[in-house]
């Protein structure tokens, strides 16, 4: 059987086709837009369970009518036709919240997943975000429970017109027996709605602490796991735990607290909501007793008047629980969106360089001394840095920053003709321009798998390593492998945390080294090895970068003695 098309994979994501983020999106707004983001899914979902809903609230009005045109005046084929129908009420109602549900949570599901996907891009965009260092913990709270939650806002829009449609047809069956109850629903539920939103401002504010609360927590925990070896040699354990320690119980505190403020928003609620039944009772029993409803209507009007409630708890359940932590949790999510980024591409930047390599690079600042670096193609230089000026060396050489004012970067090619790095996109520079930071980052997986950036299977290993031979032997990552258990297939842990600092920066070497850039810029690639790895590893990366332009910043004997040139771009001279 054929699935309906809001069954099948969207072929394109939805929230990146309908959520836009300007400088006047509101965290409502965004809130507002991520409910719409999936029509596929929220238009039938919410059809469905109105579909629900208006069954739900029709089984009063058939009872109240069977019993008034049926069981009053004994008439038994009425009653059969009554209970047909209240039976095929109870179909329909049923199938509408089993199918309805179903493509709901479908698309919340999907919008989560989108969402989630539009955050991670923006957070790991190639391009940056210009302004803005946060720790990773918090950014992982974003990207996870804070698009979690606001995916979760779904629900109001699938969820949200039924319970809207059922207090209208409850509102539309009491005004068939009497005017002022009907007028009086409609009224009641629109005031609790009113206040339910009211009272949920506290809770966003406590929904957007906690959030924060926790992303201190999660930032702190990243922290020490990512230096718990600078931690114990420092024997700085017990400071860093307490500070953890002290962020957890306040993220704890903040969770009690929101969970305190979500059951006291719930209650008031739910007490206006029981106010408001009581009394339209309380005025059809009067009626009642004056002989102004007949007793089959009395019956639709107090079964009604349970019914109602209903609904608008369940609008208020989605003001607490749905809207008001989602517009919290937007609140974050939005400054993630909003980020511009570091670095642009121009409108008529080059996607490639022409093919007149080796390339070398020149680079005009006026924080260097003389105001110019050269390194020709071809040429192994070390660069003595001034840690003052490295930050910004390194960052505009891998085009993570635009160049300031009386700066300027450009590629030279092997006749001296320059191209400037502006002209081209970041993409084309940095397949250029290979930076390698001082510390690197390794992912989860085996020694070899770092070096080739790739799944490697066991039967594919041989071939592998002897693909990344010459990286992993200029690399000194022979002496990696002989140190652990399965060798190059040893599993490296969460960023490495299996190999010492040393061994990481081996191994994030052979990776560079493997990738074969025209311009390769070392950053202290070897802080973390003995002097005789480092040596060797300096004579091998020179033999191996013949003929392509290496760059290296460090004040190391060992690489200044393989250099052809040696730059100090330390401002007092040498």
């Amino acid at each position: 059987m054929k699935l309906p098309v809001w069954f099948e994979a969207p072929a394109e994501p939805p929230l990146v086709r309908s959520v836009r983020v300007d400088p006047q999106t509101t965290a409502r707004g965004l809130t507002v837009r991520t409910i719409l983001a999936t029509p596929r899914h929220l238009v039938p979902a919410a059809a469905l369970t109105t579909l629900h809903q208006v069954g739900e609230a029709l089984v009063p009005f058939v009872v109240g009518r069977a019993v008034d045109e049926a069981v009053a005046p004994s008439d038994g084929g009425a009653l059969v036709r009554w209970i047909l129908l209240l039976a095929l009420t109870f179909v329909l109602l049923s199938v509408g919240f089993r199918f309805g549900s179903r493509i709901g949570w479908l698309g919340m599901h999907s919008v989560q997943h989108d969402l989630r996907m539009l955050v991670t891009d923006r957070l790991v965009s190639p391009y940056g975000t210009a302004g803005r260092r946060r720790a990773v913990g918090a950014d992982l709270s974003v990207a996870t429970a804070d698009t979690t939650i606001l995916s979760r806002a779904v629900g109001v829009g699938v969820y949200g017109p039924s319970r809207v449609a059922a207090v209208v047809v409850c509102a539309v069956i009491l005004l068939t027996v009497s005017w002022p109850l009907g007028v009086g629903v409609l009224v009641g539920s629109v005031v609790v709605l009113l206040l339910g939103d009211r009272l949920g401002g506290v809770l966003r504010g406590r929904v957007a602490a906690q959030q924060a609360a926790v992303a201190d927590a999660a930032g702190s925990a990243a922290d020490l796991v990512q230096g718990l070896r600078v931690i114990k040699g420092l024997g700085a354990q017990s400071v860093t735990s307490a500070r953890y320690a002290v962020l957890s119980q306040q993220a704890r505190e903040r969770a009690v607290q929101t969970a305190g403020a979500q059951q006291r928003s719930m209650a008031g609620l739910s007490v206006l909501g029981g106010l408001f039944v009581v009394a339209v009772g309380a005025v059809a029993g009067w009626m009642a007793l004056e002989g102004r409803i007949s007793v089959g209507e009395l019956i639709t009007v107090v079964m009604v008047s349970q019914f109602v409630m209903e609904p608008v708890a369940g609008l208020a359940q989605m003001i607490t629980f749905f809207w008001n932590p989602a517009v919290a949790a937007a609140g974050r999510v939005l400054p993630v969106l909003r980020g511009e980024p570091a670095v642009r591409d121009a409108p008529d930047a080059i996607g490639s360089l022409p093919d007149r390599g080796p390339w070398g690079l020149r680079l005009r600042a006026p924080w260097l001394p003389g105001g110019v670096l050269r390194v020709d193609p071809g040429e192994h230089v070390v660069l003595l840095p001034d840690p003052s000026t490295t930050d910004d060396l390194v960052s505009l050489l891998g085009r993570h920053r635009e160049a300031a004012t009386g700066e300027e970067f450009e590629l030279l090619d092997g006749s001296g003709s320059a191209v400037r790095a502006g002209l081209l996109t970041v993409e084309a520079v940095r397949e250029t321009v290979l930076v390698a930071p001082h510390e690197p980052h390794l992912f989860a997986g085996s020694v070899i798998d770092n070096v080739l950036l790739q799944e490697v299977d066991d039967h594919d290993l041989a071939a592998a390593v002897g693909e990344a031979g010459p990286a992993l032997a200029a690399a000194s990552c022979n002496d990696v492998a002989a140190a652990l258990p399965g060798g190059l297939a040893s599993p490296v842990g969460e960023s490495g945390s299996r190999l010492s600092g040393g061994q990481r920066q081996r191994v994030g070497l052979a990776r560079v080294l493997h990738a074969a850039p025209e311009v390769l810029v070392l950053v202290d690639p070897t802080t973390g090895v003995d002097s005789v790895t480092e040596q060797r590893v300096a004579a091998a990366v020179g033999d191996l970068r013949a003929g392509a332009t290496t760059v290296i910043l460090s004040a190391s004997p060992a690489w200044e003695a393989r250099a052809d040139r040696v730059v100090d771009l330390r401002r007092r001279s040498r």
